[in-house]
């Protein structure tokens, strides 16, 4: 969870220094000082995600990611369950109309 915290600084620190940059405009000092935007833009993102990716917080979780038993599903797996309960559905109605007729 450290991780997490870090990259969560990190993250308000690159904010804090976009709204610091962007406060002055565009032709402000800080807009137009490269090493700076390099370590306080770019080097705050790579913390972050470098700390998400070895430390990621799936390990704090201590067995219960694996308790919680998630699904990976992506659309089409959405999409062929609906289509199997539309064809459900369509069936059910077929034998009840069936049955009405006989």
């Amino acid at each position: 969870m450290i991780a997490l915290a870090l990259a969560t600084v990190c993250i308000l620190i690159r904010s804090i220094f976009r709204v610091a940059e962007l406060s002055e405009g565009f032709n402000g000092p800080l807009a137009n000082q490269q090493v700076t935007f390099m370590v306080l833009e770019g080097a705050m993102v790579v913390f972050a995600a470098v700390s998400i990716t070895i430390f990621h917080p799936g390990l704090a979780m201590q067995g219960a990611w694996k308790e919680a038993d998630f699904k990976v599903c992506c659309c089409g797996g959405r999409r062929r369950r609906r289509g199997e309960e539309r064809a459900a559905v369509r069936g059910a109605r077929e034998k009840e109309t069936q049955g009405a007729v006989l």
